[in-house]
């Protein structure tokens, strides 16, 4: 994994590396937005000071990272809450404020390579001779009928032979949620909540999903987790 680092300040330059590493990933230091814009290589992560030094602005890489990698993932930081908004004009998945406390600049960080391996991880499987393999980020949500999951995604409908429970097990690191006994939603689609009763999701029509009494304080927990680390 190939992840950008671009500051003009060189001591938080230095200090993104050191909390960067412990991903197990190459690092790349830039010090302005031409010479990043200049590099052949590909990124699979950018992290982008937005205010550097001779007018230069962190959103003048974007559009170079992304011609070399359309699902480069952005991560925006700055001095300055201000320009968070054009921040994600420009398709940033976090914004980190610098003068934030280290305890959720880590977080934000964490976030974003979670959001790679979401991105990475694989779902596969089979039933009655038909194979699938889809890639968990493409995944509205799942149900189960008659022991069966049907797996909705942006490529279609998939069937599976599996416990909920146990597939939950292997998705809930990545922003799925168990919101009913027989439902399991990826908080990536959901826009709502409807009456503290149902999720609200596009895929890419507009679903309501129930949410289960006994489900439903975890759920509201975690997708007003999942919104606010968003923003």
């Amino acid at each position: 994994m190939r992840v950008a680092v671009c500051d003009d300040d060189f001591v938080f330059l230095e200090m993104m590396e050191k909390r960067l590493k412990k991903y197990e990933c190459r690092v790349d230091k830039f010090s302005d937005a031409k010479s990043l814009s200049e590099e052949t290589g590909s990124y699979d992560i950018a992290f982008l000071d937005i205010e550097l030094s001779g007018g230069e602005l962190g959103f003048d890489a974007v559009k170079h990272l992304k011609i070399r990698n359309e699902n480069c993932i952005i991560v925006f930081f700055s001095n300055y809450s201000q320009y968070a908004i054009d921040g994600y004009e420009y398709g940033a998945f976090r914004y980190i404020l610098k003068n934030e406390p280290e305890a959720l600049i880590d977080k934000r960080i964490e976030e974003t390579f979670n959001e790679f391996n979401r991105r990475h991880k694989i779902l596969q499987g089979q039933y009655k001779g038909k194979a699938f393999a889809v890639g968990i980020d493409e995944i509205y949500y799942i149900e189960i009928f008659n022991h069966v999951l049907k797996i909705h995604t942006r490529r279609g409908e998939f069937e599976l032979y599996r416990q909920i429970k146990d597939i939950y097990a292997d998705l809930r690191e990545f922003d799925f949620v168990h919101c009913h006994r027989s439902y399991v939603v990826n908080l990536k689609y959901v826009v709502g909540v409807k009456d503290g009763k149902k999720l609200i999701l596009k895929a890419p029509e507009e679903v309501y999903i129930p949410i289960g009494s006994r489900f439903k304080d975890e759920v509201i927990r975690h997708y007003l987790n999942y919104a606010g680390g968003a923003k």
